[in-house]
């Protein structure tokens, strides 16, 4: 072995290597798109159960929350939060709306778009948590 090999380039022979294909952590839907763009749609569903409702929370707990909002953020959240498998993976196009992007040395950064990201995520939190604690 030279020096300039590392561990990792050793491993990295076919003789060392696995193809793993069964997944266990997102949707059908969601699968689709990597398993079309990266594995050559080799990629399995290994759970049944994320057929189905991928998310899984309390519609009666969202709906008053869903009442509450406005606008564009209303219309995207609704649309993220659909329990339409076949709606898993979305596409926001902020083109066009107050989300601009800023320059910060080398990259580009997007205070509306992250911002939207953490409205999700709270909301999430909010329709998640009271049925995750009802499951305890």
């Amino acid at each position: 072995m030279k020096l300039c090999d590392n561990f990792f380039s050793l491993l990295s022979s076919p003789v060392n290597t696995v193809k793993l294909t069964q997944q266990y952590r997102m949707s059908e839907e969601i699968m689709r798109v990597s398993n079309r763009l990266v594995y050559r749609n080799q990629m399995t569903l290994g759970v049944d159960g994320l057929k189905d409702d991928p998310l899984g929370y309390d519609r009666n707990i969202a709906g008053p929350l869903f009442e509450e909002m406005e606008g564009f953020q209303a219309d995207w959240i609704q649309a993220a939060m659909s329990s339409d498998p076949r709606k898993a993976v979305l596409f926001v196009n902020t083109a066009g709306t107050f989300a601009f992007e800023n320059r910060l040395g080398d990259s580009y950064i997007n205070d509306a778009e992250g911002r939207m990201v953490y409205e999700l995520l709270k909301f999430i939190v909010q329709v998640s948590l009271p049925t995750y604690a009802h499951s305890l």
